[in-house]
Formats: C-alpha cells, sequence, structure tokens
C-alpha cells in the first residue's frame, strides 16, 4: 500500500499542467486524500494486530507460566535424558526424599532405583524410548534410607529429526495413602479374630485399634479407646506392652514375643509381633488368648496324675519287696524255672517303679511343687559318687565310666540330690545305647563362668530329626532295636527341667555312627576364703 501511494505522488507531480488548473488540482487533490486515509487505516490495522499479537504471546506465556508452577508446587518432578541419566530435579523432589539436587544430577535414574532390581527401570526405559508414556508405583529409598512410594508417569519428549531427547517423570508420594490402605486390610482380618487384639503404636505408645473382643473384656466404648495410650491397659499385660514400648532397641520383627500374663484376672497368653508399616511406622500386633480353661484343665491332670503315681507307687514297692525276699531265697530254695520267672517280674516291678517316680518328678516339676534344698557343693566331687552309684548298672551292660576330669573342686551351689539324679540319668542313658566293651566318658571343667559337665558315648548317635522333640515327655531316640533296655521317655524332661532351675541350660551334640554327647552348664560360685586358706595350707 505504501508503494502503490508513492507511484501515485509521482504520476502525480509529472501530470499536473504547468498552468495548474483548478479542476486537475480537484481531482487529484481527492487521489491523494483516499490514499492517505487508506495509509492511515492500514497502519492502525497492524498496530492493533501487533497488539492483540503481544497480548496473546503474553497470555500463553502467563499460562504456561501458572502450568509449570502448579506443577511444581503439587508434584515431584524428575528429568532424564535419553540414557536415562538425571538433567535435573524440582524443589519438591528434593524435599520430599531428603537429597541434594546436585548430588542427584548426573547420575542414573537405575541406580536411584535401586539397582537389586532393575525391572521398574528396564519397563520405563521400554515404553518411554517407543514414544509412550509410562504409569505406575515406585519404590525408591530416601536420603534417610526409609522406602517411599511414588505414584509416577514418565512422559517422553521428542524433537523432528533428533528423536528421544528426554523423559519427564511426574510424581506425587502415596507412601501414607499405602500404609493406610494396608492398616485397613490388616485391621478387617484382625477383627474376625476370636482373640483380643490390639495395634499399639511404638512410639507413642497410642492403641490404634483393639478387636469386638477386646472391646468387650475392656468394656470401653469403640469411639473413645482411640484416644486411649497402653496406659489404660491393665497389669500386668499393660506393663509388659509399656516396658516393650520403652525399649530402645526393640525386638526384631521377626520375632514373636510369648508370655503368660493376666487381663482383669483371666490367664491369659500373649504373642505380641511387631510389624513395619510401607512408611518405616513401627506396631505391635498384641494377640491375647484366654487359657483359664486350659490352666484348670491341666491342673486337673496333673492332680489326676499325682494322685494315680502315689495310689500305684505304695502297692508296686510292697510287690517288688516281695519279689525280692523270695529271689534272696527267704522262704527257702526256689526251682531254676520259678527263679527266672521271678527275675523277670522284678525286674519289670523296677522299671514300672522307676516309671511311676518319672511321671511323680513331672508332675511336681509341672506344678512347681518340687523342694530342692539349694547349697554349695563341689560337682567334681558328685560325679565321682554318680560314677560309682551307676558303676554296677554299667557293668551289667558291659560299658565302663571313666571320668576325665582333674581333681581340682568345681563349686555350684544347687541341690545335691536333684543334681546327681541328672548326672545318673545321663551316664544310665550313655551306658544304655553304647556299645559292649565301650567307654563312657564324663568330663567337668570351667567354661567361662560356668562349669560344663558333658557326658559322651560311643553309640550309634543320634538323628537330626529327632532333636526338636527329644527333652519332650516320652520322645526317645536311639538304638532301641538292639537289646537295649528300654526307658520311660521322661528322663531327659526331668533332667531339663531340674538344670533349667538351677539356671542352667542342657543340650547335645551328635554325629550318626560316632556317638553322642549330652552337657549341661551350671554357674560356677567362688571357693569360701576358708576353703581357699585350706587348699593354700595343704600346698604348703
Amino acid at each position: 500500500m505504501f508503494v502503490t501511494a508513492a507511484m501515485s505522488i509521482f504520476t502525480f507531480l509529472n501530470l499536473v499542467p504547468a498552468d495548474h488548473s483548478g479542476s486537475l488540482w480537484m481531482i487529484y487533490a481527492a487521489h491523494w486524500a483516499l490514499i492517505i486515509g487508506l495509509l492511515v487505516v492500514a497502519f492502525r490495522r497492524g498496530s492493533e494486530t501487533m497488539r492483540l499479537r503481544e497480548h496473546l504471546l503474553k497470555s500463553q506465556q502467563a499460562e504456561l507460566a501458572f502450568r509449570e508452577k502448579a506443577i511444581n508446587e503439587h508434584a515431584m518432578i524428575l528429568t532424564t535424558d535419553s540414557e536415562g541419566k538425571i538433567l535435573s530435579v524440582n524443589e519438591n523432589f528434593t524435599n520430599a526424599l531428603g537429597f541434594r539436587a546436585n548430588g542427584l544430577r548426573g547420575s542414573e535414574l537405575r541406580h536411584f532405583l535401586g539397582a537389586a532390581d532393575s525391572a521398574p527401570y528396564e519397563a520405563i526405559a521400554r515404553q518411554t524410548n517407543g514414544g509412550d508414556v509410562w504409569s505406575g508405583d515406585l519404590e525408591v529409598l530416601s536420603a534417610s534410607g526409609k522406602l517411599r512410594i511414588l505414584r509416577t508417569t514418565a512422559v517422553p519428549l521428542f524433537s523432528t529429526g533428533m528423536g528421544h531427547l528426554k523423559t519427564m517423570y511426574f510424581c506425587n508420594d502415596v507412601t501414607k495413602q499405602r500404609s493406610g490402605e494396608q492398616e485397613r486390610q490388616l485391621t478387617r482380618c484382625l477383627q474376625l479374630l476370636p482373640e483380643d487384639v490390639y495395634l499399639v503404636d511404638m512410639d507413642s505408645g497410642k492403641i490404634l485399634f483393639m478387636n469386638d473382643a477386646a472391646l468387650r473384656r475392656m468394656r470401653w466404648p469403640e469411639g473413645e479407646y482411640r484416644t486411649y495410650g497402653a496406659d489404660r491397659l491393665p497389669d500386668p499385660f499393660g506393663a509388659a506392652i509399656r516396658d516393650l514400648c520403652a525399649q530402645e532397641a526393640p525386638t526384631d520383627a521377626s520375632e514373636t514375643l510369648q508370655f503368660l500374663t493376666e487381663c482383669h484376672g483371666v490367664a491369659m497368653e500373649a504373642n505380641v509381633q511387631i510389624i513395619e508399616t510401607v512408611d518405616g511406622q513401627k506396631r505391635f500386633v498384641a494377640v491375647l488368648r484366654d487359657i483359664s480353661q486350659r490352666m484348670e484343665a491341666e491342673a486337673t491332670r496333673r492332680n489326676f496324675m499325682s494322685m494315680m503315681t502315689h495310689e500305684l507307687r505304695t502297692p508296686l514297692t510292697s510287690i517288688k519287696g516281695a519279689v525280692q525276699l523270695l529271689t534272696a531265697g527267704t522262704a527257702g530254695p526256689l526251682e531254676p524255672g520259678v527263679m527266672s520267672l521271678l527275675r523277670i517280674a522284678e525286674n519289670n516291678g523296677e522299671r514300672l517303679l522307676g516309671l511311676v517316680n518319672d511321671i511323680l518328678d513331672l508332675s511336681k516339676l509341672e506344678a512347681g511343687k518340687m523342694e530342692f534344698t539349694m547349697g554349695r557343693m563341689d560337682l567334681r566331687a558328685l560325679i565321682d559318687e554318680a560314677i560309682e552309684s551307676d558303676a554296677g548298672y554299667a557293668t551289667g551292660l558291659g560299658v565302663t565310666l571313666r571320668c576325665k576330669s582333674p581333681e581340682t573342686p568345681l563349686w555350684v551351689t544347687g541341690d545335691k540330690g536333684r543334681l546327681l539324679q541328672v548326672l545318673t540319668n545321663l551316664m544310665s542313658n550313655a551306658a544304655k545305647f553304647s556299645e559292649t566293651g565301650s567307654q563312657v566318658e564324663i568330663s567337668a571343667r570351667p567354661n567361662g563362668d560356668m562349669i560344663r559337665v558333658a557326658i559322651s558315648d560311643r553309640g550309634p548317635g543320634i538323628p537330626e530329626a529327632a532333636r526338636a522333640g527329644l527333652f519332650e515327655p516320652f520322645k526317645q531316640a536311639g538304638a532301641q532295636d538292639k537289646g537295649r533296655i528300654k526307658g520311660t521317655g521322661l528322663g531327659l524332661t526331668i533332667v531339663k527341667a531340674i538344670v533349667e532351675h538351677h539356671d542352667g541350660r542342657v543340650d547335645f551334640v551328635s554325629e550318626l555312627g560316632k556317638g553322642t554327647t549330652f552337657y549341661f552348664d551350671l554357674p560356677q560360685c567362688a571357693q569360701s576364703t576358708k576353703t581357699r586358706q585350706s587348699a593354700l595350707d595343704h600346698a604348703a
């Protein structure tokens, strides 16, 4: 338009006659005015268009800035190149996970997600390299080592002629949401249990959940228990939970704690397990089972067994005594056939009386009614006494007993009769399962602050499968099919109970075909001043 106007002006100046005719001047003046008007209109329209374009550009920039700000405020953003190296992270990302931006830039996303499991990274790379958007949950570790769940959308960015430039990851932390879902599933399961169930926060001691059975026992309103802490739980159960919460180094989550307790005067068995939520918070799940009826049944059983064995022991003792009198010839000489039958009766009567005595001892131990007279004694001398007591029994089996311990005293505190019972039981077992002509070795020596007594045989050994139940009542393992005398199956149970009453422990090691060593440890006590001085005087 500007070119047209210039050409019109040039033509006008060339055509205007020298005499400046009035009519011609009027025509060309009108033409000029029209051109000027068109120029003004064109200029105004161009200016308006420029203003509109500028306004639109500013609006688009403002909208993009607003979108970017909104995304940055509400999402965690991470950007990688096409090779998976981290280019940038926004502030939300670093704040949520505790990392420094400079520490992440340049590192590979594969290692950030965890080199142990590369499946998530490979799935993301496979889809984004193909131009597809990937969505899913990623498990990452924060800088403090806590597991975080990020709900993530990975968007690949491509350029014409340059291919895959980078990938943007838009993440939201859904750890608490997942933790809440996990707890809701757990509480739904726990609600169905007939036992009393409590869920307690370890850090605050706050009660987070109680099922209907627990609420009925406590008689608490359902809407109020969530405001209570473990201090409201009745003792001694409440005291046990408070002690667990107060521990600086709590029990391993893989371990289940079991203990007997009471709740409102009812005997209960408690099973406590630590669980950890996905966001790292630890909880106690305590399950209480009413065992009052079971304990009553156990008490009834023990009373019956005790009464029955007491009633059996008296006539058995009389029968045994009468048979022994007959075999001793008190009633006159007997024929060989009759004597043989009496020997069989005597042996079986002895065995039956031993079973009755073992059942009585076990009943007393279970009821806590076995009497222990504790005193200071030399365990080395007690071993010699036990060997002398069992020598005849071992000789009858073609086995010898030999002590391999030094003559120095080994002082312990215990009940002499009960410890002698432990020694003779282990020695007779060793002799029973040893081959004819072999030797049973007994040793005793200090083992730290304990004294270890070991009884070793050269028998067939004990299978590993029999280890778990060997100290349980009426369980036996060994060469019972080789003509040896069978026991009651209660001896080791009684041995274990007596040793544990003395704050000791009993166990064994065995190798098939080579033999077994049973051993027990007892706390040693120091010699008295008088005894030490006597030993010094004797040495001088």
